[in-house]
């Protein structure tokens, strides 16, 4: 077979190939997914200095230290929450839906008006009306 044939020398070749290929593709793998998670420069340049200079430590290190979430998949979920907000009109602060009160300035968030044209009840902060579109007369 071809395997018998083959010296200690050409082993060792084969081997070092084989095990830089494989650290080449891990170094490139983890630029990709670091540029991915973060966007702090320092980070990034850590990161690939770690990996390149120490192989399989350097790589489970990276694991261990690296963001949980990529950049897209944190802006997905600010933007999930963000849409389950609504801004105070007094101080511009962000609460959730279900707040009575501001967290911020303590204004009343479910201060309510009745519309003049359809006599339904709507935020007093509106502008206009969101069932008939009735500009509010809060100016």
């Amino acid at each position: 077979m071809f395997f018998e044939n083959l010296d200690f020398n050409t082993w060792l070749k084969i081997g070092l190939f084989t095990g830089g290929f494989l650290h080449f593709f891990v170094v490139v793998w983890v630029a990709k997914d670091i540029f991915h998670r973060s966007k702090s420069i320092i980070f990034q340049i850590i990161s690939l200095i770690i990996v390149f200079f120490l192989p399989l430590y350097g790589l489970l290190l990276y694991i261990l230290i690296r963001p949980y979430d990529t950049i897209s998949e944190k802006t997905i979920k600010n933007l999930y929450l963000y849409m389950k907000l609504f801004e105070c009109s007094e101080c511009g602060a962000f609460n959730k839906d279900e707040f009575k009160y501001c967290h911020s300035c303590g204004a009343d968030l479910k201060k309510q008006k009745k519309c003049s044209a359809c006599k339904k009840n709507y935020n007093y902060y509106f502008n206009y009306c969101p069932f008939c579109k009735q500009k509010n007369g809060n100016d």
